[in-house]
């Protein structure tokens, strides 16, 4: 009885220091003593403390340890701080996590705070400059264009070089990225909201990547959404804005009156070499100059004088500088509120988002709607399951104008100030339309009839694209090291698309307006199994994972155009007196797989793996229709051994090694069939042509890629850092042959082996 009096009972709560948050899960634990208690979803433990102990110890995953002296009191109030040294530790890699000493491929991890530090469109633009070996370019500067992201360089001649998006362990294997037509160019990715993201890992070398098989050439990006985490429900709410302007200062341009004389100064000077008295050189000049510039913005009809000087009373009406008219200050909204929390068994995740932004062109801008809702549920130590859900609806302008003079930079870079945006009365006052708004000129020598700020309003150019993604999962754990998971994803883009050009102004002018229509719908539904076995004998560590997966898309469009409208303001295709061509198309793709990996380590120091996939994939030849694609790689972990373990400003050092062969599958979805055009008509009659010969051994691209690397980590990971050799070879290289002149078809899609 007396032992037991000895013993107190000691309560408390831990909590984060960062947001005062309740922090579940803390491992409790007295100095010297085995046992201990873990804190509940509110923080809160309660230790039964025996006579002696001296300090008690808090230690979890992510969090700076604490020990914590004893005295009298039995209450104490603890605050951990955020060990980010610990959070880094951890990498997202295919189908799985791994501690990044323990992993033999070459990754690179990019946080949610340097992406929510950088708001825009999509997370891609946050990667540029953010990993080593990855490039990011934008593929114009409109709100909501397509980027182009390359890891190591262009991967492929003629098949795509863009790397592998893998969504919380899905693929996204729409039919393109860039899912829109003609001027648009609206990004698939930029329906994810970046403050969703929690982390992006780029997979570079073939050790971390290979296990993707024919995808995987170019590199993964493997993006992981936010997840609920036990405790109260968490709130959080933010408002960023910005402002943008054009980042490089272009060359100083003359007003209208410069830009005049500069012309009268040439003709009067060959008048006066054509013998005529300066006065009547004066008047020849004006006259030239105005005929030649088809316009006069001065007041009187000759402005200069002998000696070019300005006549008495003369003045500029106007002078119009194009570069202030197509430009403006860009501005950035993006707004988000989100909802965390849950129990240790039941978590859950729920956001909605807000982002608008206003290009520096007139007419450029994106808008867009999300939202979120992840949820995951541990039934018992044995059953775990949950979904991820994600909804976004974006909507894109784009200028008017496709390129050349009518591009609205350029016009604006190129247009004389001389030429007005208004048409204008003798007294250079703007004429006046029937509704009391001023009338735009479309007069000038660069785009006839072309005036960007009045068809910004005469001309639609809109793209909506609505994007739903749901993927529910369910996990088993049996035996001892086994886990089962069963994933099933439904990701559906659809995507509208307005073009219009309208009557009086511009490309529509000649057939009296034109209409066009484009609606697409993408379907991609995926299968994912995979088994894991992970155990430990002595100073052996292995695990291994066996997998299944296969995806199915199906993508439909249809496309409609129509030209004479009868009057402005109309823009729908029914409003149009001759229905123009209308098209329809619809295919399939179809992906099968078989994969494994196989992890070994022996303390900690000696690392092994290998993964190996055998992929099908419809779009090539009956004779090439599966590929196989495999990986070995090795690391050594320097600083375990004895002879470093004493240096103390080295805390890691590791030398790694890998080979491996992924592919390349990014071609046509008929690539390797013989194809007929339909859009042939002869005599009023529609006809058809061949357009593709086939090719039955067409055949995957390969990369083979060898890497070596040396990873270090010295004065208390003040300094970290990796240095990476690599050499890419690709191999059987997929090239398209135009046909002869004096054949019968136009291509055939051909695999060449690379000298």
């Amino acid at each position: 009885v007396s032992a037991v009096a000895q013993n107190r009972a000691v309560t408390g709560k831990v909590t984060s220091k960062e947001d005062g948050l309740p922090i579940p899960g803390v491992s409790v634990k007295i100095t010297g003593q085995k046992g201990g208690a873990v804190t509940d979803a509110s923080g809160n433990f309660s230790i039964s403390v025996p006579a002696g102990a001296t300090a008690i110890e808090f230690s979890a995953l992510g969090y700076i340890a604490q020990k914590q002296n004893l005295s009298g009191s039995t209450t104490f109030s603890i605050s951990l701080s955020v060990d980010s040294k610990d959070l880094d530790e951890v990498l997202v890699v295919a189908y799985g996590t791994v501690k990044k000493e323990n992993f033999t491929g070459a990754a690179a991890v990019v946080g949610a705070k340097n992406i929510a530090d950088r708001p825009n469109t999509s997370f891609q633009k946050a990667l540029q400059g953010a990993a080593a070996g990855v490039q990011v370019t934008s593929v114009s500067g409109q709100p909501g264009a397509a980027t182009t992201v390359r890891v190591r360089g262009v991967g492929s001649i003629s098949a795509g070089s863009s790397p592998l998006y893998v969504i919380d362990g899905v693929a996204v294997t729409s039919s393109g990225l860039d899912l829109t037509s003609v001027a648009q160019t609206a990004d698939v990715l930029s329906s994810l909201n970046p403050n969703d993201i929690e982390s992006v890992t780029i997979l570079k070398d073939a050790s971390a990547s290979a296990i993707y098989g024919s995808r995987a050439a170019n590199g993964v990006v493997l993006v992981t959404t936010k997840q609920g985490k036990a405790g109260a429900t968490k709130f959080n709410a933010s408002v960023t804005g910005g402002y943008s302007y054009q980042a490089v200062k272009k060359h100083e341009v003359v007003n209208a009156q410069e830009y005049y004389k500069t012309y009268f100064d040439a003709y009067y000077a060959q008048r006066i070499a054509a013998g005529l008295a300066p006065d009547a050189a004066a008047t020849a000049a004006n006259t030239l100059t105005r005929n030649r510039l088809t316009v006069n913005p001065f007041n009187t009809a000759n402005p200069f004088v002998a000696g070019g000087a300005l006549a008495p009373g003369a003045a500029l009406l106007y002078d119009t500088n194009w570069r202030d008219e197509v430009l403006r200050r860009g501005q950035t909204k993006d707004i988000n509120v989100s909802a965390s929390g849950g129990s240790e068994k039941l978590k859950y995740y729920v956001s909605g988002g807000y982002f608008d932004q206003k290009g520096i062109i007139i007419g450029s801008d994106f808008k867009r709607y999300s939202g979120k809702f992840n949820l995951s549920n541990d039934v018992n130590k044995f059953f775990s399951f949950g979904i991820n859900n994600t909804m976004a609806s974006s909507t894109q302008n784009t200028p008017a104008g496709a390129g050349g003079g009518a591009n609205p930079v350029r016009f604006g870079d190129i247009v004389s100030n001389i030429y007005s945006l208004y048409v204008r009365d003798a007294n250079g006052n703007p004429v006046l339309d029937t509704n009391g708004n001023p009338t735009y000129s479309y007069v000038n020598p660069v785009s006839p009839d072309f005036n960007p700020v009045g068809l910004n309003d005469l001309d639609t150019y809109l793209t909506k694209i609505t994007r739903i993604t749901t993927t529910p999962f369910a996990q088993v754990k049996f035996l001892n090291g086994f886990t089962a998971k069963s994933t099933v994803s439904l990701d559906y883009s659809a995507v509208r698309e307005n073009q219009f050009y309208n009557l009086l102004h511009g490309n529509g002018v000649g057939v009296k307006g034109r209409g066009y229509r484009y609606a697409k719908e993408d379907i991609t539904t995926t299968y994912i199994n995979t088994l894991t076995y992970n155990k430990t004998i002595g100073k052996h560590n292995f695990d291994v994972l066996l997998g299944q997966e296969s995806y199915r898309n199906k993508f439909d469009q249809i496309t409609a155009m129509a030209t004479g409208y009868g009057f402005a303001g109309q823009t729908e295709l029914v409003s149009a007196s001759t229905p123009g061509t209308a098209s329809s198309s619809y295919s399939e793709a179809r992906f099968e797989s078989y994969f494994s990996r196989a992890n070994y380590d022996y303390e900690g120091k000696y690392f092994l793996s290998g993964s190996f996939r055998r992929d099908g994939f419809s779009a090539f030849g009956p004779d090439n229709k599966f590929g196989n694609f495999w990986s070995v790689g090795g690391a050594w972990r320097l600083k375990q051994e004895n002879f470093l373990k004493d240096v103390r400003f080295i805390d890691d050092l590791k030398l790694r090694a890998s080979y491996g062969v992924t592919g390349n599958n990014d071609i046509g979805r008929y690539a390797a069939q013989g194809l007929y055009s339909l859009a042939n008509a002869y005599e009023g009659l529609s006809g058809m042509a061949y357009s593709q010969l086939a090719n039955d051994e067409l055949a995957w691209e390969k990369t083979k890629t060898l890497e070596f690397g040396l990873e270090f980590a010295v004065l208390d990971r003040r300094i970290s850092g990796e240095v990476s050799y690599f050499q890419k070879k690709s191999h059987l290289r997929m090239l398209s042959i135009p046909g002869s002149p004096l054949g019968c078809f136009e291509t055939m899609q051909y695999s060449k082996e690379k000298p």
